[in-house]
């Protein structure tokens, strides 16, 4: 265990070593004390000399990934989402930055754009088990507001019923035309985490919305199954 433990260290130190190597030698002083206001739990100062040090020497992808790690865990996220994007234009650290890529732009329920990161992400990295659980969480998310779209438009829709039934026949299929683009983006959810239950629910709300009767009783005995 103590050799173990030993060889930890060294391997960690030489990793350590090896990055300072690549910050140019007149932020390093900026840099160390950023990482020690890091290691003391002061995240806000130790940004603060990360961002200083990226003024100094602009353009290294050492600091800015470290300023990129300071903005997510004090929760700035337009600037880690700045420095995350620039990791992948740069080809640093990729498979992690889509991570926080994506899990960022959920927190600031940017949706549509998550689903890009989501898509590329996968196709290059299709066992990360952060962006196959959050792309549910996405896909989800995308079919709530295609469901909200075409909820509406069925409400505003409905006095056309009494009034001029035949119109409203023809209105009514764009309203059924959205629920089914709602449909299938959450499909991708529950292809995906066929057990979860947000994308369960939200597959019922639209079939019961499409009077699909057959596929309504599918999904609440699958959900009666996860929720007992």
């Amino acid at each position: 265990m103590i050799m173990k433990r030993f060889a930890f260290v060294v391997v960690f130190m030489f990793f350590v070593t090896a990055i300072f190597a690549q910050i140019p030698s007149e932020v390093k002083p900026l840099m160390t004390e950023g990482g020690t206001l890091w290691k003391a739990k002061k995240y806000e100062e130790a940004l603060l000399k990360f961002q200083e040090a990226n003024e100094a020497a602009p353009d290294n992808q050492i600091i800015i990934s470290y300023i990129g790690v300071g903005a997510y865990k004090v929760k700035k996220y337009d600037l880690a989402l700045e420095s995350y994007k620039t990791n992948l234009e740069n080809g640093f650290k990729s498979e992690k930055s889509y991570k926080y890529i994506v899990d960022i732009l959920k927190n600031q329920e940017n949706f549509e754009e998550m689903k890009i990161y989501v898509e590329k992400g996968l196709k290059q990295y299709a066992t990360n088990k952060d962006l196959l659980r959050l792309a549910p969480i996405c896909y989800v998310n995308l079919g709530a507001e295609k469901y909200s779209e075409a909820l509406e438009l069925q409400e505003e829709l409905a006095p056309l019923s009494q009034t001029e039934p035949d119109k409203y026949k023809v209105e009514i299929e764009k309203a059924n035309d959205i629920f089914k683009e709602a449909l299938e983006i959450t499909t991708k959810a529950y292809t995906m985490a066929p057990t979860d239950k947000s994308a369960l629910q939200a597959m019922l709300a639209i079939y019961q919305a499409l009077n699909d009767e057959t596929n309504v009783k599918k999904i609440e005995k699958e959900l009666g199954a996860v929720s007992n």
